[in-house]
């Protein structure tokens, strides 16, 4: 009898699924994946190197007399009391700086169903905080939420600013460039401030650099952030010379009717392209919102 060849399925399909070359690309991106996996549990392992650096860093404020001003101080992990169990590198990790309760030296009226005509309640600031997430391959990213009080918010939740590959990225320098920018912010964002152009565009340079915002709004609204910026500049581009020249409404009054019609019309779409779309975009709203709970950071994920 004529033996006959029997086809193995498992190579046929093989064969469909990669064509000429196709084991070579499986090779070699299993090599990636396995090489990912090594590389991945060493980054994580650089995250206690890491945070002694911060503690250091740390160290040099936290007993200063100025901390109080912020509201003092907390360095600590962030451990879910799931994981408490656990060794340190089983978990993803976090480190929190929170700044504590600040007063600000004022009563608020609170009303409730108990208290329809309300009751006088200790004004105070909360919720500012830094934090830096790990993602399972090792990298880092910090993120920073500002003051929130019962009487005054910022728009923006809470600010990336920046996202590192490894632990070790995050060197003395580095750190202490973070720790700048966040308590720049603090002061920025404190109900006792009052916010000029230069603070709502330095506020919207951090969040035109927040890595959400450009992977998920894209080039376009990349475009339309620097085009709102552009308008900030316009807005004190006329504001400046209106002040420094009081004679320039008079000479304005003798122009023809058309030409003043056209002015109103520019200097409208000007005002509304600065208040109601740049500005908007920074500036603080008062509303009695309720805000999360201090923990809250812990839950956001990385990106």
């Amino acid at each position: 009898m004529a033996s006959h060849m029997t086809e193995d399925p498992t190579r046929h399909h093989f064969d469909q699924l990669f064509p000429r070359g196709g084991m070579k690309a499986f090779e070699k991106y299993a090599e990636r994946i396995k090489l990912d996996d090594l590389e991945s549990v060493k980054r994580r392992r650089m995250w206690p190197a890491m945070v002694k650096r911060i503690q250091a860093v740390f160290d040099e404020i936290e007993h200063s007399p100025l901390a109080g001003h912020f509201g003092s101080f907390y360095l600590h992990p962030v451990v879910p009391d799931a994981y408490r169990h656990l060794p340190e590198g089983q978990y993803l990790a976090q480190l929190q700086l929170t700044c504590g309760l600040r007063m600000l030296g004022l009563d608020n009226l609170e009303k409730s169903e108990k208290h329809p005509q309300g009751v006088a309640k200790t004004l105070f600031e909360k919720d500012a905080a830094l934090w830096l997430n790990q993602s399972p391959s090792g990298a880092v990213t910090v993120f920073m939420s500002p003051y929130s009080s019962a009487v005054l918010k910022m728009t923006e939740d809470n600010i990336i600013l920046g996202m590192y590959s490894s632990p070790e990225k995050l060197t003395d320098k580095v750190i202490r460039q973070l720790f700048s920018t966040f308590f720049k912010y603090l002061s920025i964002t404190s109900a006792h401030h009052q916010q000029s152009v230069r603070d709502y565009a330095w506020r919207l340079w951090l969040m035109y650099k927040d890595a959400r915002t450009k992977k998920h709004e894209g080039f376009i609204k990349m475009v339309e952030r620097l085009l709102l910026a552009a308008g900030a500049v316009a807005c004190i581009w006329v504001i400046i010379p209106s002040a420094a020249a009081p004679g320039a409404n008079a000479q304005a009054q003798q122009q023809p009717v058309n030409a003043g019609l056209q002015g109103a019309q520019a200097s409208t779409q000007l005002e509304r392209l600065c208040a109601n779309k740049w500005l908007a975009l920074a500036q603080p709203r008062q509303e009695d919102a309720s805000r999360c709970s201090p923990s809250t950071p812990a839950q956001i994920p990385y990106r």
